[in-house]
């Protein structure tokens, strides 16, 4: 295959995605929420996705011969919410839960798996970012995020040093 003829794989626009689609007889496209579907935003809440990335999500998912999936870090209610489109595959928690176009819901852990462990470090990252300008916790059930993109970056060097102590 020449160089000139390959896509690149950085980046595709929605003619790109259409010409592969006529040309492939199935096509899977994984797909991450933030940085990719949304811009990565300073706060999770302000990470919404495009009118366009919308309509070309919609348009997808109605395609036979196409599977959207998204997959995030961020729950399923989440996802759903930001992108409530019918069709649409949802990974969320990191892969620990699915829910299928179908309506099926997969979790790959019991909802009371590893509560201690995460009680424990929810405790230890709470302590950590108190009085910390910039650092938040976000408690996603079986998953942590321990946001500190606002934060100085003294800061933030810190507090992931202090909670990888605690890990």
């Amino acid at each position: 295959m020449k160089i000139e003829t390959m896509m690149p794989r950085y980046l595709f626009s929605a003619p790109q995605i259409e010409d592969l689609i006529k040309v492939a007889p199935r096509l899977f496209l994984g797909l991450d929420y933030d940085g990719v579907l949304a811009a990565i935003a300073p706060c999770p809440e302000d990470a919404q996705p495009t009118k366009e990335i919308c309509a070309l999500l919609t348009h997808l998912s109605h395609l036979p011969t196409v599977v959207v999936v998204l997959s995030s870090g961020r729950t399923i209610a989440d996802l759903s919410t930001l992108l409530p489109i019918p069709g649409l595959t949802y990974i969320g928690a990191h892969g620990l839960s699915i829910h299928t176009p179908s309506g099926e819901s997969i979790a790959l852990l019991p909802p009371d798996a590893f509560v201690a462990e995460l009680t424990h470090l929810r405790q230890a990252a709470e302590t950590i970012i108190l009085d910390q300008s910039g650092c938040h916790l976000e408690d996603k059930g079986q998953v942590l995020a321990l946001h500190y993109r606002l934060a100085p970056p003294a800061t933030g060097e810190r507090v992931i040093q202090q909670f990888a102590a605690a890990v």
